[in-house]
């Protein structure tokens, strides 16, 4: 939070959102955790393991901000999606009231289709959410946090969270894993850039130049080094989309 009040809207939002890790340096660290690491390569990512991109997930109190049901993988364009997983890690309480994650379990099988929603409530980029009927939300189950827990899912584990209705924030860090051959064979417009977070891995090899820690929080450098990133990211995610980057 004292890092909010830096920022010209007291909060991060639109492209500020992502790929933080790149513009402050506990951020960085916190990507490098050992407890992390050993989590995520133990759910299947083995000894190499790269970080695609980071996310500030803030509800603020008594706010109208949801997440549909949908799956992570559906815009990402990485391959293989079993090699893919998102650790959720919680800086404040997230709880029922406050709108922590709703999972389906075993949904993680095969890409479901999508809609694309005008812009709302709905903090999805997109707005997109799962067409289905099939969905049976009464086995639902919810993944309380507190501060400094983390849940892992798979990328395309059906989810999502409810508006916050407590009286305090939910703020929460997302970060997207990937496997060395995530790195190695996927392939899109526009090359990409990751953070190697262990092990060995070499651009040459794979689709992702390799990111830089920042040496300071916040400086010019940082900026325009988490700016190009973007940048080259939203060109592929937000391809055949009117929107061409984060608003909010």
């Amino acid at each position: 939070e004292a890092w909010e009040e830096t920022l010209p809207e007291k909060r991060p939002v639109g492209n500020m959102r992502f790929k933080c890790h790149l513009l402050l340096t506990w951020v960085w660290e916190i990507i490098h955790n050992r407890k992390i690491l050993d989590a995520v390569s133990a759910a299947g990512l083995g000894g190499t393991i790269l970080l695609w991109n980071c996310e500030w997930n803030i509800k603020e109190p008594k706010s109208k901000g949801f997440f549909s049901w949908h799956q992570d993988s559906t815009y990402a364009g990485l391959e293989p999606i079993d090699e893919v997983i998102t650790a959720w890690v919680a800086l404040s309480p997230s709880t029922r009231e406050s709108g922590a994650i709703s999972f389906l379990p075993g949904t993680h099988h095969s890409q479901m289709p999508h809609k694309e929603n005008p812009p709302g409530d709905n903090m999805l980029a997109r707005g997109q959410e799962i067409i289905s009927e099939s969905l049976d939300e009464s086995k639902a189950e919810i993944a309380e946090l507190h501060p400094g827990q983390m849940s892992l899912h798979h990328f395309r584990a059906v989810h999502k969270s409810a508006p916050n209705g407590s009286d305090d924030r939910r703020i929460g860090l997302t970060l997207r894993f990937i496997s060395r051959r995530v790195a190695q064979e996927t392939r899109k417009a526009v090359r990409e850039s990751a953070t190697l977070c262990r092990g060995v891995y070499k651009p040459e090899e794979g689709f992702f130049d390799l990111e830089e820690p920042p040496e300071t929080d916040m400086g010019e450098k940082e900026i325009m080094t988490q700016k190009a990133a973007m940048d080259r990211e939203n060109q592929n995610y937000f391809e055949g989309f009117e929107t061409k980057e984060y608003a909010r």
